[in-house]
Order: structure tokens, then C-alpha cells, then sequence
């Protein structure tokens, strides 16, 4: 009886988060789409700017939990849109250097202001954001672990952090 209340409650924990990062994305889309942005584009300005020289594709997957080549496709039409520039490393002729172009940093900027997050997130009491932030840290890590066992490949190397 305790195990399938706990597989119910379980299922309940999984569709909240799952839903309500749904919802949280579709505000965020809503407010920087006034800049023309996606939040997948504002996610990878932001770590193209954190990465700065060290910003490659590689780089900003490992960052994100994304697959390079899903990362490589939204840089390309990024810098389509005139908000990245991408350069082949001449040290490594095989790596790809990501930088931000003057429209990307307008961009960033606009994107930055994450009101809608900073108004979401503050009705939330100190201590819950606290908890938050711990269980979803250890959240993280047990799901990384978990495709590290399912996939017996590099995920747990690559997505550390």
C-alpha cells in the first residue's frame, strides 16, 4: 500500500514540474519575445557572454544539458539574425569560438531584465526559494546520474556542474 501511494505521489511531483516549468517558460517567451528573442536564444547569449573566449558549442552544451549539435543549429540561425558571430578556433581548426555581436549584446541586455522571473520567484517566501534551490539541485544531480546508468556513456563527464 505505502509503495503505490509513494508511486502516486511521485507521479504528482514529476507532473508539477513538468507543467510548471511549462507555464514559467511560456511567461518568460512572453516577455522577451518583445525583443525578438526566444528563451532558448536568451539562454545561449547569456552563456556565450558567461563563457566569453572559452564559448564554443561543446561548451555552452555541456551548460545547458543540451546535445552540441542542437546547440550548433539554434547558433547558426543566431547568427543568421545577426546576434552571434561564429569563427573557426585557428589553434583547433575542428572547434567553432561563439562571440556576441553588438545586436546580441542590445539583445542580452533587453532579455537580462528577467522581470518576469524576478516577479514570480518574489511572492515565493526566502525559505521555500531556499528549498527550492536544494531540491533541485539534488534533483539534478539524481537524473544526471540516471542517464549516466541508462546511457552508459559520457553524460555524467559532460554534465557535471
Amino acid at each position: 500500500m505505502n509503495g503505490e501511494f509513494n508511486q502516486k505521489q511521485n507521479h504528482i511531483i514529476w507532473t508539477a514540474l513538468r507543467n510548471v516549468g511549462y507555464l514559467m517558460d511560456r511567461v518568460r517567451t512572453k516577455e522577451i519575445s518583445k525583443y525578438g528573442l526566444s528563451t532558448s536564444q536568451a539562454g545561449m547569449l547569456h552563456h556565450v557572454k558567461a563563457l566569453g573566449e572559452r564559448a564554443t558549442p561543446a561548451a555552452i552544451a555541456r551548460i545547458q544539458h543540451r546535445e552540441a549539435t542542437s546547440v550548433s543549429s539554434i547558433l547558426i540561425r543566431m547568427e543568421k539574425l545577426g546576434l552571434v558571430k561564429r569563427t573557426k578556433d585557428m589553434a583547433r581548426k575542428n572547434q567553432v569560438r561563439v562571440y556576441l555581436t553588438d545586436k546580441g549584446e542590445a539583445a542580452l541586455n533587453d532579455a537580462a531584465r528577467r522581470e518576469s522571473i524576478n516577479r514570480i520567484m518574489s511572492q515565493m517566501s526566502e525559505e521555500n526559494r531556499r528549498h527550492m534551490i536544494q531540491a533541485t539541485q539534488e534533483l539534478k544531480q539524481i537524473v544526471i546520474e540516471e542517464l549516466a546508468d541508462v546511457h552508459r556513456n559520457s553524460y555524467l563527464d559532460n554534465f557535471r556542474g
